[in-house]
């Protein structure tokens, strides 16, 4: 969470007799972010996981497609390299 959430947080102490709707939304809010985080760091793991399929170790450099695909332009509309 932000310094500014956890301010916030904390503020809603200073009403002890108020419904706390707030701290839950609040928390409801950052949950909803770091679901949207852990999807985008999935797909982003996905795609890591796609492209070292394509490149063996034991071919040269030459070879390698996920460097053939950067050359060609191919990666760019995927997760690692936003257009």
């Amino acid at each position: 969470m932000s310094l500014n959430e956890i301010q916030t947080l904390l503020g809603f102490q200073d009403s002890p007799d108020q419904p706390c709707g707030g701290v839950n939304a609040l928390l409801d809010k950052h949950i909803d972010e770091i679901h949207r985080q852990i999807s985008e760091f999935q797909a982003l793991q996905d795609e890591l996981f796609r492209l070292r399929s394509r490149c063996q170790s034991t071919g040269s450099i030459r070879e390698c497609e996920i460097l053939r695909d950067l050359g060609a332009g191919t990666a760019t509309a995927s997760p690692i390299f936003p257009s």
